[in-house]
């Protein structure tokens, strides 16, 4: 998990997407031929997305920050003038007269990266979830964007009985060796969750005491995930099963997902574990060095990130440039009472697995062409990630039928009409 000084808020998620709106606005008066001027810009704000979009708590802090009276000009208005306001001090070049957007402007949209990474998903859900078509495709049931602490979704499958939550942990930009402050890639990694059905007996058993107590407890919903601001009452470790890093080459218009999980995720206690009934007898529960989680961890999160892709194909209409998958030697994790990990030891039974997916979306077939496959391929097992990894699976380009932890589907939902009924805000 990251350093507190390094998470990522949500009234900072929700302060780059204003910066992106008014970047947006400045894209469309550009286009229409005007003269980057705010005024007319805003003009019929009313019918913007945003206006409808996102719900007003979102904009309320940054209102009063700013003295806005909304109570008095009224909420549409309010939000006009945030969105001014950061128009007004970064606008396009006005002393040389060019028309692109200018640098400080640019800096200011790119100072938190969290947009750009939870972007990737976001416009991915925005195109599905709407979609009756879609949910059937992907047996999506539901999708609700976390409302503390990291940014995220739930999800809800027609196929699954648990619920998973998809948690962006860090994201951060990264510039190119050339220096000047040009902006070469963008990454984050999500933590993936998942919280079992108390009814699917045979999995809820795998997770730890802890983990089924506090399933049961008040803390969770009847839609099986933590209620409202439960982040700080459970700690982070708690259901996890995976991790899914996301990269963005801004130069060579690359999306790359990364997921990460042992084949099934151990714990013990080596003092084992005690608990205290409701008549205040303490008994224990589990023996010194005694399993008290094992969780089929890869096998719950390549099932959420196979549905992920699955539907990043479908909304950008493409298909994987190559996919590889590795393995090495796993561990398993002697924690403490408090579920700190105090030991790391390396478990032969335990393997951890990764797979890399990667998109090249350019247009043009022959920037699609010049992909150089071997070189990529190279630049994966030199990776700190996947040193002393082996390489298990490779497919370039088209596959033949599925193969092991690649799905082949993958290739063809990105040719699936787009069904767009009912399409609107989410």
């Amino acid at each position: 998990m990251a350093n507190k000084d390094r998470q990522v808020s949500r009234r900072g998620f929700f302060s780059s997407l204003l910066r992106d709106a008014a970047r947006l606005a400045w894209a469309t008066d550009e286009e229409k031929g005007g003269r980057n001027e705010v005024d007319p810009i805003l003009a019929d704000f009313e019918s913007l997305p945003i206006v409808s979009t996102y719900p007003w708590e979102l904009f309320e802090d940054e209102a009063k920050r700013m003295g806005i009276d909304y109570e008095k000009i009224g909420k549409v208005e309010a939000i006009k003038r945030i969105i001014a306001y950061q128009m007004k001090h970064s606008p396009p070049d006005a002393e040389t007269g060019n028309d692109n957007v200018n640098p400080q402007f640019r800096s200011s949209v790119h100072v938190d990266p969290v947009t750009d990474i939870c972007a990737v998903l976001d416009t991915v859900f925005r195109i599905v979830i709407p979609s009756e078509s879609a949910r059937k495709m992907f047996s999506i049931k539901g999708i609700s964007e976390k409302c503390s602490g990291h940014p995220g979704w739930y999800l809800w499958f027609e196929d699954k009985p648990g619920a998973y939550l998809l948690e962006l942990v860090e994201a951060e930009s990264h510039e190119a060796e050339s220096g000047e402050h040009a902006l070469d890639h963008i990454s984050g990694y999500f933590q993936i969750k998942y919280y079992p059905d108390v009814l699917d007996t045979r999995l809820f058993e795998t997770f730890s005491l802890s983990e089924q107590v506090t399933r049961k407890s008040s803390l969770f919903d009847t839609s099986g995930t933590p209620v409202f601001d439960a982040d700080s009452e459970m700690h982070e470790s708690l259901f996890a099963t995976g991790r899914l890093d996301v990269s963005i080459s801004t130069k060579e218009n690359r999306v790359e997902f990364t997921l990460s999980a042992p084949d099934h995720w151990i714990t013990w206690h080596s003092r084992g574990y005690k608990i205290t009934d409701q008549r205040g007898v303490e008994r224990e529960v589990l023996s010194p060095g005694e399993i008290d989680r094992n969780v089929p961890s890869w096998e719950l999160s390549w099932w959420v990130f196979d549905r992920l892709i699955s539907a990043f194909c479908y909304a950008k209409r493409a298909a994987p440039a190559v996919v590889a998958v590795f393995s090495k030697p796993g561990r398993a994790f002697e924690v403490n009472g408090n579920h700190v990990v105090a030991k790391e030891t390396k478990k032969q039974s335990v393997t951890e697995l990764i797979s890399v997916v990667l998109f090249t979306l350019k247009e043009e077939v022959e920037e699609q062409e010049r992909f150089d496959f071997d070189r990529y391929v190279v630049s994966l097992q030199a990776r700190e990630l996947l040193k002393q990894a082996a390489l298990i699976e490779l497919q370039p380009g088209w596959p033949s039928g599925d193969a092991g932890w690649i799905n082949d589907r993958w290739w063809h939902f990105g040719q699936e009409e787009i069904v767009r009924e009912n399409i609107g805000p989410c």
